[in-house]
């Protein structure tokens, strides 16, 4: 027979529920208040003892994109004077650092640059990064170290793939990565385009990148989709991981707050950390505590725990300190912008390159319009996905 509890037992169950979500809370709030800083403070900080500095985004969010753009001015008044991207190729970075310090802004170069890296990438606030550069070249000393971005993509031409057996090829595809096919590791010539132009000339870098590739003391989870469960492997070869290896202690991964992908897999986002940044930062008691940044090692922040995430799998009480080393909350996920597409992005000139691109629009009568329809789309539905995530 069932046992009944009394209902003075049912309300101080109810009110001890209440009083650890309160204690967790202001704990969490106090922690905080004593260890985060201005996101541009924290990451400048991070570099007294850090010669690589990985910052992990999410792609499409406006916020994200503006950190780095304001980050800028700040590193280079604190002799950082480079800044890796996975958003151009390593082959333009010559073409690049001409164009930040030339005489005249060169808008249209700029838009061939991020063309040639990824042909849908055709974003204001990307290029805005650019033209905050280069308008900090401008108005240095003629013998002032010029502030410098170097891409960390490869080159890629996947019109050599004419079917879908060509992407099992090995002839085919060291065509098709054409400079990176020799690397052993994964992302190796990402993580030799740091090595060639920071690591061996002993300066300083802050790295942008989607997290994916940031991550250096984290291994990614593989996912079983049949076994809805961790394949039981990591990718070990992240960019991020591979300059750890030669760096140790003197890089990080940094994230900036945004969608993580679900516990089932690698397709649709969820808020990260269960929702629980997102929940308490929503409440407008509580609007003026960020944006900060801060450590995750030795922090309430850090104890945070998720259960639906992918990135849960393969470790034991998986909590945001085994994610990344520095987190930055900018604003609840919900409150979150799309970046901005740039009008005429896609030219009629450049349709063909985009279909020798583009395996699956090989044969379809595509026009540029099409296509920068194609990308407004994409943020369109974005945007109403972030819109929409709630805990």
């Amino acid at each position: 027979m069932r046992k009944k509890i009394p209902i003075l037992g049912i309300i101080l169950i109810l009110i001890s529920c209440v009083t650890n979500k309160n204690n967790s809370e202001t704990e969490l709030l106090m922690s905080i208040r004593e260890n985060s800083q201005k996101p541009e403070q924290y990451v400048i900080e991070k570099f007294k003892n850090h010669q690589v500095i990985f910052i992990g985004e999410n792609h499409y969010i406006k916020e994200q994109v503006e950190l780095i753009k304001n980050l800028i001015p700040e590193l280079y008044k604190n002799r950082i004077y480079n800044l890796g991207t996975e958003f151009i190729r390593y082959s333009d970075t010559e073409k690049m650092n001409k164009l930040l310090t030339d005489s005249i802004y060169n808008e249209k170069l700029a838009e061939e640059i991020s063309f040639k890296s990824l042909w849908h990438w055709g974003y204001k606030e990307y290029l805005d990064i650019y033209k905050t550069v280069w308008k900090l070249n401008k108005e240095l000393p003629e013998n002032a170290p010029k502030f410098r971005i170097f891409g960390i993509e490869e080159d890629t031409d996947f019109s050599y793939i004419q079917s879908e057996e060509d992407y099992e090829n090995p002839e085919i595809l060291k065509r098709v990565y054409k400079s990176s096919y020799d690397f052993e590791e994964s992302e190796g010539f990402s993580a030799y385009a740091i090595q060639k132009e920071i690591i061996d000339k002993n300066q300083k870098a802050l790295i942008h990148s989607g997290i994916h590739h940031a991550f250096t003391a984290y291994y990614q989870p593989g996912y079983d989709a049949e076994k809805k469960d961790f394949s039981g492997r990591y990718e070990k070869e992240r960019m991020g991981n591979l300059v750890k290896n030669k760096l140790g202690d003197k890089t990080m991964t940094i994230f900036i707050h945004g969608p993580w992908y679900d516990k089932n897999g690698y397709d649709n986002q969820v808020l990260p950390l269960d929702g629980v940044l997102d929940s308490l930062f929503s409440i407008p008691k509580y609007k003026n505590y960020f944006p900060f940044g801060m450590d995750t090692k030795n922090t309430s922040l850090g104890n945070l725990k998720a259960e639906n995430t992918v990135y849960k799998y393969g470790y034991t009480n998986f909590t945001l300190k085994n994610f990344c080393d520095g987190y930055i909350f900018l604003k609840p996920t919900n409150e979150y912008s799309t970046v901005t597409p740039i009008k005429s992005f896609i030219k009629p000139e450049n349709v063909e390159h985009v279909k020798q691109q583009e395996f699956d629009y090989r044969k379809s009568d595509l026009t540029a319009d099409n296509l920068n329809d194609t990308i407004k789309v994409w943020l369109d539905d974005f945007q109403i996905k972030i819109k929409s995530m709630k805990k």
